[in-house]
């Protein structure tokens, strides 16, 4: 019996270290986001090319896209034209597009936009616009 409980004992304790051990792998180690592990740098050449705009047309500068599909990842804040290149893997399913004020670890909140609720399954040059809705 006692070898059960140490048996049990070990296994369970490979589990949690195992766990651990992936859980600490999947993060990102780019410091320069705060230790945030769900930002993403934006795709230079290639990704999905967002212009986040206000409802009276003028860029939603700051704002950021967060790309969801198992996991979610969030873009750099939209540029002084509230444009941003944000890259996700290509494949045969798209993600969901969701908006943000600014970062949520900043503050930022959720917003409502009037756009496309899903990227295409492939990059295009074609830039995908997001109004906000106030």
């Amino acid at each position: 019996m006692k070898f059960f409980k140490k048996l049990a004992i070990a296994c369970l304790t490979l589990t949690m270290f195992a766990g651990l051990a992936t859980f600490a792998a999947c993060g990102d180690n780019n410091n320069a986001n705060n230790g945030n592990s769900n930002t993403q740098q934006p795709a230079q050449t290639e990704g999905f090319k967002f212009k986040i705009v206000k409802a009276d047309g003028t860029p939603a500068v700051g704002y950021v896209v967060q790309l969801c599909k198992s996991t979610c990842a969030f873009s750099e804040p939209a540029d002084k034209n509230g444009e941003v290149t944000f890259g996700g893997a290509e494949d045969e399913t798209s993600y969901e597009i969701h908006v943000f004020t600014a970062l949520p670890q900043n503050g930022g909140q959720m917003v409502e936009f009037t756009g496309a609720a899903n990227t295409p399954a492939e990059y295009s040059n074609d830039v995908i616009t997001l109004t906000i809705n106030n």
